[in-house]
Parts: C-alpha cells; structure tokens; sequence
C-alpha cells in the first residue's frame, strides 16, 4: 500500500493537470464559439468546460454502476446541440427567431 503522502501527491498532481487542461479548453471555446453567435454573457467557456466534463463524467460513472435512466436523453441533447452548431458557419447564418447559439426545441435536423 502507498503511502498517504504519495496518494496526496498524485492526487494533487491530477488535480493541478485539470485545472490546466480546463483552463485551455476555456480558452479554447472562447475563440471558437463567438464565431458560431455564441457570446460569453450567453454561455461562458468556462462554464461550458465544466458542463461538458460533468455530463461525460456521470454518465460513465452512472453505467459503471448499472444506471442508464436518461442517458440517451442527454446525449441526444448533446448531439442535437452539436448538430445546430454544425450546420451554420457564422452567426447570420443561424434560424430566424432561434437564439443564437441555443439548440431549438423539436429540431428537425434528421438526428434524433
């Protein structure tokens, strides 16, 4: 068995690599996702960052233990927010009357 120091150690160096990796993926969604109509004041990166890994995170979690009450529903959720940012280029290009960068309630994209 490891000696607790060694587990804080890692433990810290695991923690310290998250917070990096998220910090670049943040940064990351905040050059990308203005140029799909999606503002900061809208959907933060940040905080787009910690939805994506929460959500990935649970679900693997959640089957590991035999759970899968609503997993098709999120990730259909998932996909279908994915889908409508795919299919427009810029911001004018988005639906009319659609909020920019907001996934449309009974979308007909062709994936459900």
């Amino acid at each position: 068995m490891s000696p607790p120091c060694h587990r804080k150690a890692i433990r810290s160096e695991i923690a310290r690599y998250a917070e990096r990796f998220r910090e670049q993926q943040a940064a990351g969604l905040a050059k990308t996702l203005p140029g799909y109509g999606i503002e900061a004041d809208t959907l933060s990166p940040i905080v787009l960052s910690v939805l994506l890994t929460s959500v990935s995170v649970v679900l693997v979690m959640e089957q590991a233990l035999g759970m899968s009450l609503g997993h098709a529903e999120a990730i259909e959720l998932v996909e279908r927010y994915l889908s409508e940012l795919e299919a427009f280029t810029s911001p004018s290009e988005a639906a009319p009357g659609v909020p920019r960068g907001l996934p449309r309630t009974g979308s007909s994209s062709g994936r459900r």
